[in-house]
Parts: structure tokens; C-alpha cells; sequence
């Protein structure tokens, strides 16, 4: 009969194996985003961030994974600090908010390779992004076969988190494609919506479209809108009745040169952001 001590060590054996192949399976055509324990905590409060991964606002959480995470760090008026996690954590992501002002943490994913069953479920993912239908005409163009589209792609979500007043200002990042607000939502200058700048390797990026989600006071469920970027790639995105707030942006471009090494034709980046907004009183 087995002890529980030796069972207690394979439990804790099996978890990270478990948990990589449990973090391997995201759908990717689903949005990918931040969701903190709460967006508005005192100096001195552990702040947890689960990674999600789902449809229309709702998803699993998935554990941090070293081989699926190129990087994740949280920003305040002192500096950046760099989070590190450890295999099998879920919430992923941990750390102290040691001082007031507006706390910004991004996570940066490594590379994720998917090959889509048929040309039908390629066509549905462009489908669902207005702003890639270019992509038909390009893939023909590079003669690439419509069975068996090879495609590799990263996560770049960030969220905005209060701390204390929450004061301060997000700033660029670096990401590939990163979203930054121009409007602090924690602020006064907030409450005729929040205006941000869609970034595309630090240009800005126009004519993008922006999908919104978020819950109706008192909804069960959330609902999705959309804005577009502009010439000098910002949009507002609106209070609606305030709430927590996820918005989402992809664009396709080649692959860099692992995945190309890997075979893959296509590579999708994803820019996400999430915080919440004071709920207004129904009228």
C-alpha cells in the first residue's frame, strides 16, 4: 500500500506535466487576456493574475509554463520589475504592490504553433478579424495550400490595475503590437471613455479593428462591440455602464525565423487589455 508521503511526491511530479499539457491547448482563434483578483488594491496587497483564454469574455485559466512564456513584468512610478513564476502556478502570475499609483503588468507569450484542420476553419478565423481579409489574396499569391494551413502566433495582453489612487500614466512597452492608454481609466479624464493608441512595432497602427467586451450592468452575460483605429491608430473606447473592460486587437504577418524553421506560412499577434470602469447607476 503505498504512503501518503510517496503519494504526495507523485502528485507533486505529475502537476507540472499535467499543467503543460492543460496550457498547450488554447484555442487560438479565442481572445487571450489578464483578469487580476480585482482592480483596485491598497499599497502592500498580493495582486494574482490568472491567464485566460476563451470566447466572448469567459474562458479557463491556464498555469504559468516556463516554455510558453517569453516574459512578464509589472510597472509603477518606481520602475519595472520583472514577475517570475514557477511551473504548474495558477494564478500565473504574483506580486506585491509596494507603492500607490496606477500598476501596469504585461505578459508576453512564446510561440505556439497550430495547423488548421481544414481551409473551412482558416476561413472562419479571417473571417472573424474585418481588418485581415487581404490575407485570402496574399496566401494565394504565395502559393500556399488551402489543406493543412500552418500558422504560429503570440499573446501580448496587458492590464491596469489601481493601486491606491491610482495615478500615473501607461506607457509603451515594446511588444510587437500592444495597445496604450492615452487616458488613465482611474482618473476623472475617464468618464467620457478611454482613449487608446493600437501600436504596431511601435508605429502607430490605423484602420484597425478593435473588438470590446464587456457585461451590462446587470447582465449575465457579456456582449462584444467593436471600434476601428483611426489614421494615427487611436479610438475611444467607450464607458457603456462602466464594469471591467477587454479589448482585443490581431494582426497576420510573416513568420519570424523559428517559425518559418517550423513550417509555418502564417503568424498571428495578439495585443489585449483589461480594466475596469465605476458602474453607473441604471436610469
Amino acid at each position: 500500500m503505498w504512503t501518503d508521503r510517496f503519494m504526495n511526491a507523485l502528485i507533486r511530479l505529475a502537476k507540472p506535466l499535467i499543467a503543460a499539457a492543460f496550457f498547450a491547448l488554447p484555442a487560438k482563434a479565442h481572445e487571450f487576456w489578464l483578469e487580476p483578483n480585482g482592480y483596485a488594491h491598497a499599497p502592500g496587497d498580493k495582486v494574482e493574475l490568472r491567464l485566460r483564454n476563451g470566447d466572448m469574455f469567459k474562458g479557463s485559466a491556464y498555469p504559468w509554463i516556463d516554455r510558453y512564456v517569453a516574459g512578464a513584468a509589472v510597472y509603477d512610478r518606481r520602475g519595472a520589475a520583472e514577475i517570475r513564476g514557477r511551473n504548474g502556478d495558477n494564478p500565473a502570475l504574483k506580486f506585491e504592490a509596494k507603492a500607490g499609483g496606477l500598476h501596469i503588468v504585461r505578459f508576453d507569450s512564446g510561440m505556439y504553433t497550430l495547423t488548421y484542420a481544414n481551409w473551412e476553419k482558416f476561413q472562419t478565423f479571417i473571417d472573424s478579424k474585418p481588418n485581415l481579409a487581404w490575407v485570402y489574396e496574399e496566401h494565394e499569391k504565395r502559393n500556399f495550400p488551402e489543406d493543412g494551413v500552418k500558422e504560429s502566433y503570440y499573446r501580448y495582453p496587458k492590464a491596469l490595475i489601481k493601486v491606491g489612487s491610482g495615478a500615473g500614466r501607461d506607457k509603451v512597452l515594446g511588444a510587437p503590437i500592444e495597445f496604450v492608454a492615452e487616458i488613465n481609466p482611474y482618473s476623472e479624464a475617464a468618464k467620457d471613455g478611454v482613449r487608446v493608441r493600437l501600436l504596431y512595432e511601435g508605429e502607430p497602427f490605423p484602420n484597425i479593428d478593435v473588438q470590446i467586451f464587456h457585461t451590462p450592468n446587470g447582465a449575465e452575460d457579456p456582449v462584444k462591440d467593436h471600434v476601428t483605429t483611426d489614421a494615427t491608430g487611436r479610438a475611444v473606447i467607450p464607458v457603456f455602464d462602466g464594469g471591467v473592460i477587454l479589448i482585443n486587437a490581431t494582426h497576420m504577418r510573416e513568420p519570424r525565423p523559428e517559425g518559418a524553421a517550423a513550417g509555418m506560412m502564417w503568424e498571428s499577434i495578439w495585443a489585449s487589455m483589461t480594466y475596469e470602469l465605476p458602474r453607473r447607476e441604471a436610469e
